[in-house]
């Protein structure tokens, strides 16, 4: 009989001796079972990137939340679609109303907002924004699901038995789970198969328009050698973070999943990179394509009240305090080792998926007997965009996530070159908006960051 059976009857029996009847006795079974179950441990693995040799691992294949490490899958797709001449990197990504439905963390563009699928990429990989991985997954597709079932297919491809996605962004969906051991076979797959693609997942900043958005990994600017990769949030997940780190001839992938804090996460997985480069060796290891889930992969355990409630926040603030004073012993560098200095992005100048298509045609060869005197200069790229007219876009309360779990409030405002600007609300509220000290239900708008 297992422990959490054994004190189930142990409170049913005390609740009955006090005298409630069964009908009360059941209503608050629930409750007994939640607070009878231990915390999750967090899992976790250390792969060799170019072997596949596992160096370290724990419960590596639990079933667990992506989050918005989903957001890897999200990439990887789009990649393979581009290798396939379906769309280049200035190819149109539009923002759909389906799109801008998605909760924070979001850039809030318009409908119709047009972008290139290069700086959407960056926007999905830095900011970690919602609304334009599921604009990303509709320029790929054509809709959301039919991308959503290229993800699965691509997950099984690449033997990621243990991964179901349910959307291309990672927010909380029933069925939506992965395992470390996935996580660090896709992150091998990206970096192996598309490597001129590597360098989107260095960025550390994005500029659009006045408003500098930051990486939520530290390990980007703090950790030496550091090159990748992103980091996942939601209340049922905690904090999760897939890393990648270089050294000499040594390149380690780092998974980390359900730490109690942004700080926590980026300790651990800079504890695991550490102790792979001092100890680096490969013989009698386990390769990551052979250890694998197998069978039905059951739903993960739910981490909401361990990370969401006002006692978890509570103890969550004070131990970053900690850190912050300096009293808490950090593996990561005090000063920042690579630049910081933000990358660019903007609406508009995409060229259009015909053109795009036709730019990236064979050459056409002369007949024979005929003669060319030149061949027609490839398609102008289409610079038009479609401007957003200056305007609210968007006003939301966002749970932060990957910000520590801080509540903060965000307003889009667009220019009239479309770039939203996101700044803090104003004190006051005007009528018909959001009042500026409404309280927004958490569950609503969690943050897969």
């Amino acid at each position: 009989m297992s422990l959490v059976r054994i004190i189930r009857q142990m409170m049913t029996g005390m609740l009955a001796r006090r005298g409630l009847g069964r009908r009360a006795i059941i209503a608050l079974l629930p409750f007994v079972l939640v607070v009878s179950q231990p915390a999750a441990a967090a899992p976790y693995i250390l792969v060799d990137l170019d072997s596949g040799r596992i160096l370290e691992e724990k419960d590596g294949l639990t079933p667990w939340y992506p989050a918005s490490v989903t957001k890897l899958m999200t990439s990887y797709v789009t990649f393979e679609a581009m290798a396939a001449g379906e769309l280049t990197m200035r190819s149109a990504v539009i923002v759909s109303q389906n799109a801008l439905n998605e909760p924070p963390s979001k850039m809030g563009f318009r409908v119709g907002t047009e972008i290139t699928v290069e700086n959407a990429l960056k926007m999905v990989l830095v900011k970690s924004a919602n609304d334009i991985a599921v604009a990303l997954g509709e320029a790929v597709s054509g809709t959301e699901a039919k991308f959503v079932s290229r993800m699965n297919k691509t997950a099984q491809r690449l033997g990621m038995t243990g991964t179901r996605f349910r959307n291309p962004n990672g927010l909380p969906a029933r069925g939506q789970t992965t395992n470390a051991r996935d996580m660090a076979v896709l992150t091998q797959a990206i970096l192996k198969r598309f490597p001129e693609h590597g360098d989107l997942f260095k960025i550390t900043a994005i500029k659009a328009g006045k408003k500098v958005l930051r990486s939520y990994n530290p390990l980007l600017t703090r950790y030496r050698g550091a090159t990748g990769m992103k980091t996942g949030f939601i209340c049922s997940s905690g904090f999760n973070m897939v890393a990648t780190a270089k050294r000499g001839n040594k390149h380690l992938i780092a998974v980390v999943f359900g730490a109690p804090s942004s700080q926590e996460r980026a300790e651990e997985a800079a504890r695991l990179l550490n102790k792979g480069f001092r100890a680096f060796g490969l013989k009698g290891r386990k390769n990551v394509s052979k250890f694998k889930a197998r069978g039905l992969t059951t739903e993960p355990v739910d981490l909401r009240p361990q990370i969401c409630s006002q006692e978890a926040r509570s103890k969550r603030y004070k131990r970053l305090e900690t850190y912050k004073m300096g009293e808490g012993k950090s593996l990561l560098s005090k000063n920042v080792l690579v630049s910081t200095a933000p990358i660019v992005v903007r609406t508009g100048n995409a060229i259009k998926t015909i053109a795009a298509n036709l730019r990236n045609a064979p050459t056409p060869v002369p007949r024979p007997n005929i003669v060319l005197t030149s061949l027609p200069s490839p398609i102008a790229a289409d610079a038009s965009g479609s401007a957003a007219t200056p305007g609210d876009v968007a006003a939301d309360e966002v749970d932060t996530g990957d910000g520590d779990g801080d509540k903060e409030q965000l307003m889009a405002k667009a220019t009239p070159g479309g770039i939203p600007l996101p700044i803090s609300r104003p004190a006051f509220s005007k009528a018909g908006s959001v009042p500026a000290n409404s309280v927004v239900d958490e569950r609503t708008l969690e943050d897969a960051l």
